[in-house]
């Protein structure tokens, strides 16, 4: 009779977990560094997106915007007010987390759309690993982001 043997050896398991483990181990600092950088590439889109539209309500009500950037729990707030100090409001938006700081602002919309002189066009923003990505305004209102400190 012959003796049929089905299954693992203990030594096949061991291996195997141990393999998996280090694959894990080499695979989550990659990911976690990839994450953090996503946040901070998504907050800057989603600034440059919000100047976008805060320029299109300066012209579409013939008015002076202003947008105030700030930094709450690790996410970035804009704070839209038009020339009379009114709160406008802008779409919801989700500010990605693990933003460490905002700098540069406030931004100023004439009613033509353009950058009101005296206005900050630079703003950049920073995670907790120190990487920062800059939004710039033109002279002529438009908002373009870029992953580095400096734009144009």
């Amino acid at each position: 009779m012959r003796n049929q043997e089905a299954g693992f050896t203990l030594v096949e398991l061991v291996t195997v977990t141990a393999i998996v483990g280090i694959l894990t181990g080499l695979a989550v600092p990659a990911y976690n560094q990839w994450i953090t950088q996503y946040q901070l590439r998504q907050a800057a889109s989603e600034i440059q997106s919000q100047m976008t539209h805060a320029r299109w309500i300066a012209m579409n009500r013939n008015t002076t915007v202003r947008v105030a950037l700030s930094t709450v729990s690790g996410k970035v707030q804009l704070n839209v007010t038009d020339a009379t100090g009114a709160q406008q409001f802008l779409p919801p938006s989700t500010m990605m987390g693990t933003i460490n700081g905002v700098t540069g602002g406030p931004v100023l919309f004439s009613s033509l759309g353009l950058l009101a002189s005296g206005s900050s066009a630079l703003v950049q923003v920073s995670n907790v690993k120190n990487q920062t990505y800059s939004v710039w305004v033109n002279a002529g209102g438009k908002a373009t982001w870029c992953p580095k400190s400096t734009c144009p």
